[in-house]
């Protein structure tokens, strides 16, 4: 809304407009400068070339200051409503479009032609007909509405191919090594030019370091997420009970109750001794399974699984590969549970709509959902 200011010496008025919730940005004050110049040559049409225009700007104010005359009150629906007008030359079609009554249109009517001290419509014969001056005024108040409704757009994305980006991302041990590759393919192939850094887990940081900005997207599987964090889940899976491939578990027939003969292998970075598995256990009325060694990454859990009788409960998105045939591992069949999970990615919502931030999450997505 633009309001009058008091009126100074003479017939001198000012104009103070005050658009807030934004910043300097450029996709800010567009609309802002151009209703400036819209103002400065239209609005008190007889007087126009006495005005002086000054124009001041902050973050979160623009003040446009006129010496001259100026209507009583102008905003952008006033400027809306004088751009249907003119495209429908009809007082009631423009109602229509408004979803208003022509009593309404009528009255914005009066009140524009005397801001602009000009006619706009005229009697035509039995309809409606611009005045030049209207005319001549049409395109620029397309032009002030347009890059006013702009600012409701999303950010256009940018030249992937002409950036060079650093994105860092904390990456779950088991995520990394399942699509720490193709990620990265991804990436370079959209956009070559990127710098990709790939952090380890810091087990009760993650929400502090997407916070602070260290980080730009976090993809993990077990992780806690603070209230203000923006999270999707990016794909679903299962845990699976894998052993050495000579494990007496995999001879004869296989019950729950076997499973707890023999110690475990727990993957964590942290001092938490629980995991999904165990909530499985607990709903089949099962004993409470023996950890016997905690180990920071599955590759060294595979590793020691050759070599002794645990057993090791496997996210599904590594049950296959060469690092499994390597390690000789076999994995137990029905009746024993899996345990369900998500991969999920997050992030600071400071980032949400961010258009590369946006495509770097879609990126995550298709490469994991595969």
């Amino acid at each position: 809304m633009i309001t009058p200011a008091k009126p100074s010496r003479g017939r001198s008025r000012s104009i103070v407009v005050v658009m807030g919730g934004a910043d300097s940005s450029t996709m800010f004050f567009r609309p802002v400068m151009g209703l400036a110049s819209f103002l400065t040559e239209h609005l008190d049409y007889q007087k126009n070339q006495s005005c002086n225009a000054r124009i001041a700007s902050s973050k979160m104010v623009a003040v446009l200051a006129y010496g001259c005359n100026m209507p009583r009150s102008l905003d952008f629906n006033q400027l809306l409503t004088l751009e249907i007008l003119l495209e429908e030359q009809s007082v009631v079609r423009a109602a229509r479009r408004l979803n208003t009554s022509p009593a309404t249109i009528s009255r914005a009517l009066a009140r524009i032609r005397d801001d602009f001290g000009d006619a706009i419509l005229v009697a035509s014969g039995r309809g409606l007909a611009p005045t030049q001056y209207a005319l001549d005024l049409l395109p620029r108040v397309h032009g002030v509405l347009e890059s006013a409704r702009g600012l409701y757009d999303a950010a256009p994305m940018p030249d992937l191919r002409a950036m060079t980006p650093r994105f860092t991302l904390v990456l779950a041990e088991a995520v990394i090594e399942a699509y720490g590759t193709s990620l990265a393919d991804a990436i370079w192939k959209q956009c070559p030019g990127a710098t990709i850094h790939f952090l380890d887990e810091v087990p009760l940081q993650e929400n502090e370091r997407l916070r602070r900005g260290e980080v730009d997207l976090y993809v993990g599987v077990f992780g806690t997420i603070g209230p203000e964090i923006m999270r999707q889940t990016v794909r679903s899976g299962f845990t699976k009970g894998a052993v050495r491939d000579d494990h007496p578990l995999l001879s004869g027939p296989l019950e729950i109750s076997r499973l707890f003969k023999y110690g475990h292998i727990m993957v964590s970075r942290d001092s938490n001794m629980r995991q999904p598995i165990d909530d499985v256990l607990a709903r089949h009325g099962s004993s409470k399974r023996r950890i016997e060694l905690v180990v920071p990454t599955y590759a060294i859990a595979l590793a020691m699984l050759r070599k002794t009788d645990l057993i090791l409960g496997l996210p599904d998105f590594l049950m296959s590969g060469s690092h499994i045939d390597k390690h000789k591992i076999g994995f137990l069949s029905d009746p024993t549970p899996t345990a369900p999970f998500d991969i999920f990615q997050a992030w600071h919502p400071r980032l949400g709509k961010d258009p590369v931030h946006r495509w770097l999450r879609e990126t995550v997505q298709k490469v994991i959902a595969q």
